[in-house]
């Protein structure tokens, strides 16, 4: 008798399984779900919550030279854009 141990070897078969037809497969996902998969949406809402977390910070500061708010700073690129001296400032010769 040796002295290594081997497990029974037992016969391998396969079961076949009869198609599942008590529910369907797809079943519709919640307005929710749907909207959340949409790759904007999901980048809005951190562009958002980015937004808002520098307001607060600014805002909680108060030192608009150190860092100013999110408002100011968005008015200020409205402004240049529109007066066109941002454009002519990043302009290339």
């Amino acid at each position: 008798m040796s002295s290594t141990l081997y497990p029974p070897v037992r016969p391998e078969y396969e079961r076949k399984l009869e198609p599942f037809t008590e529910l369907p497969v797809e079943r519709a996902l919640p307005w929710t779900a749907r909207l959340w998969a949409q790759g904007w949406v999901r980048k809005s809402v951190i562009l958002v919550v980015l937004a808002l977390i520098w307001e607060v910070t600014a805002r909680w500061q108060n030192n608009e030279l150190l860092l100013p708010t999110f408002i100011a700073t968005a008015q200020a690129l409205v402004e240049g854009i529109s007066s066109g001296e941002l454009i002519d400032k990043v302009a290339m010769p």
